[in-house]
């Protein structure tokens, strides 16, 4: 009935660092590179049956982008990269964005079979200005190639049935 009528939790320490990661999650969707949880207060209330957590929170100042750059890639030039990024000078910066900017430019990698890549952005900040440039940086390793495909635990199916309904097959590049 509690989570019906909306009267509380349990009380649980866990939660507490997971709602200052979620915190901090959030305020990196609006910018704010500085922000961190100050402190956590918990008080009693009522006899000790309910606790009231009060998060101190220090916020900082929203960043911008300043430049946005990609080093140590040789399979495709930086323009191509950056093409998939929709995070650009100037904008506000959001975690999330950032996020799915590095899966766009990893997919491009990947789907040519570099199972090796080191793909991670470097923030470099501007605390003065509140601008923070974006620099991601590349490993790409090898190209790699599926040598065998192993089907097991088939005992009514055969192995060539299973076999042409696969995406992937021998010889084909590994992006998984």
């Amino acid at each position: 009935w509690r989570y019906i009528l909306r009267l509380g939790n349990y009380y649980n320490e866990q939660n507490i660092a997971l709602d200052k990661d979620k915190l901090k999650h959030l305020y990196g969707t609006k910018g704010y590179l500085d922000f961190s949880v100050a402190e956590v207060k918990q008080e009693p209330m009522d006899n000790g049956k309910w606790i009231k957590v009060t998060y101190v929170l220090e916020e900082g100042r929203p960043y911008k982008v300043g430049k946005v750059t990609v080093e140590g890639n040789v399979r495709f030039k930086s323009d191509e990269l950056l093409k998939l990024a929709r995070t650009k000078a100037g904008d506000v910066y959001n975690v999330d964005r950032e996020a799915a900017d590095t899966e766009s430019m990893r997919g491009e990698y990947e789907r040519l079979g570099y199972m090796d890549l080191r793909f991670y952005p470097v923030h470099v900040k501007d605390g003065d200005n509140c601008i923070v440039d974006v620099n991601y940086k590349v490993r790409e390793g090898g190209v790699s190639n599926v040598r065998n495909i192993v089907i097991t635990g088939n005992e009514t199916t055969k192995d060539e049935v299973i076999r042409r309904e696969l995406v992937i097959a021998p010889g084909d590049l590994g992006d998984m």
